[in-house]
């Protein structure tokens, strides 16, 4: 699959931060709208020295295709950086993206009427830069 033909993402709020900042995750998934087996998933962390950056910049397109291809769902979530945030919010944002992920995505899915469904027990985490420190805090 050519990075030109991904799928356009299911963009969700995690999490509501003050300042009227929204969180969200980014879901891809091949044929959303058929019904399957609950899907692995490959949730992605982004780069920027936890200093700048977001879910749909600078997206490793070679993760998410091969991801696709083995009909795995990917997702790349947002995170508040520093220095507007400290280390412990970074940690609370990573932890609260896969509680969500992991608690209340199918059933977002579900009542948006998009068949995709994660497998929350097989849940692979990926990052580059500084989002492969997040994974540590997942």
């Amino acid at each position: 699959m050519p990075a030109s033909r991904l799928p356009s993402p299911f963009t969700y709020v995690y999490k509501a931060a003050p300042g009227k900042q929204e969180l969200c995750i980014d879901v891809y998934g091949v044929n959303p709208t058929v019904e399957r087996q609950p899907r692995p998933v490959v949730m992605f962390f982004h780069t920027g020295f936890l200093l700048a950056g977001s879910r749909d910049l600078d997206l490793p397109i070679w993760l998410i295709v091969d991801a696709l291809k083995k009909d795995y769902a990917f997702i790349s979530a947002d995170f508040r950086c520093l220095p507007d945030v400290g280390i412990q919010v970074i940690v609370t944002d990573v932890k609260d993206a896969g509680k969500f992920v992991r608690e209340k995505l199918n059933r977002t899915l579900a009542h948006d009427g998009i068949r995709l469904r994660i497998d929350p027990g097989k849940l692979i985490i990926a990052g580059s830069g500084s989002g492969i420190e997040n994974t540590v805090f997942f």
